[in-house]
């Protein structure tokens, strides 16, 4: 049944940026209620009765989460709408999946769909982080987008917040080399996206090493090379020679190494449809390499514990003699 002098909106998905985005675009006042409030319904029968305070097209209601809400719950704020007599009031319904409010049959007005790239669409990821910033009022390109992916991981909020904070910082074109000042290695993105370098044999690893030193446990360090290391070693001598990457030899060698099909379509750079161009990882490294690799780790880790390396020092000489060779 439509309410009359009110508008519903829903808004369906899983960017929670894209949705403020567009609250803040089209409306004056929002005032949320969110599902963990413990008086959520007496809170919204009460804003929705007061017609003083939201008699106007600009502003909203935004009860968030409603997924979480309970049927019970919904079924109440159902019949809270149904009993409005506001001559003007938005009401905006926020879900990630409707089909939550489908048994609910909320009378709605427009409906909009906002959804994160899914984690394989790289060159998604960097066009909606360059979006994000023109909106900003800055420009990065591709690969500074890249770079700041690296840092923070597919968090958007994250990313939007860190390019706010660059908008106020610089103006214009930002660079890669900012993006290295101002832009800490937030863990555990940070970590294995250093690891994830560290296979590909970037340089890239030189410019970040003191940071990721800094915010994560040597020993942690330590622990994700040996552990990186040593499933490349493995992955490495199973590989059947001659063969070409398909995702039927990522499926077979992840039952049979007991290892996540993620894990190993990211080492052997099998390409998901929507993803940039992969990098095969086990085509970088020989067998003996990666072999004294682990032995040197385990060296380093026993001369830290023991005081007789400086951590940064010894993990730079580790870096130039097996990652990048320079």
């Amino acid at each position: 049944m439509k309410v009359m002098g009110v508008k519903i909106l829903m808004l369906v998905g899983d960017d929670t940026v894209r949705k403020k985005l567009y609250l803040l675009k089209n409306f004056g006042v929002i005032v949320p209620i969110w599902y963990d409030e413990k008086d959520r319904i007496s809170r919204a029968r009460e804003l929705m009765g007061t017609g003083a305070m939201f008699n106007e097209a600009e502003k909203a209601i935004v009860f968030r989460e409603l997924d979480k809400w309970s049927k019970k719950d919904l079924k109440k704020l159902r019949q809270i709408v149904e009993e409005m007599k506001l001559e003007k009031l938005n009401i905006v319904l926020d879900v990630q999946d409707e089909k939550r409010l489908k048994e609910h049959d909320f009378p709605v007005d427009e409906k909009h769909k906002f959804y994160l790239p899914k984690p394989w669409e790289d060159e998604k990821w960097i066009r909606e982080t360059q979006e994000l910033a023109e909106e900003l009022g800055i420009h990065v390109n591709a690969e500074t987008a890249r770079v700041l992916l690296n840092r923070l991981g597919q968090n958007k909020e994250l990313i939007y917040a860190e390019l706010y904070k660059l908008s106020v910082e610089k103006t214009g074109e930002i660079r890669e080399e900012d993006i290295f000042e101002f832009t800490p290695i937030l863990k555990p993105e940070g970590l294995e996206n250093f690891l994830e370098m560290v296979g590909r044999r970037s340089r890239q690893v030189v410019e970040v090493l003191k940071e990721i030193l800094a915010s994560v446990e040597v020993s942690l360090v330590i622990s994700g090379l040996h552990s990186m290391f040593r499933d490349l070693l493995t992955l490495k001598l199973h590989f059947p020679q001659g063969e070409k990457v398909n995702w039927k030899i990522v499926k077979k060698l992840s039952t049979d190494l007991k290892m996540s099909t993620g894990k190993v379509a990211k080492f052997l750079g099998f390409k998901f449809k929507g993803s940039s161009s992969a990098v095969n990882i086990l085509d970088l490294w020989e067998v003996k390499e990666i072999e004294r690799a682990l032995v040197e780790l385990q060296k380093l880790e026993q001369g830290i514990k023991d005081g007789l390396l400086e951590p940064c020092v010894a993990f730079h000489i580790f870096m130039r003699e097996f990652v990048y060779k320079g």
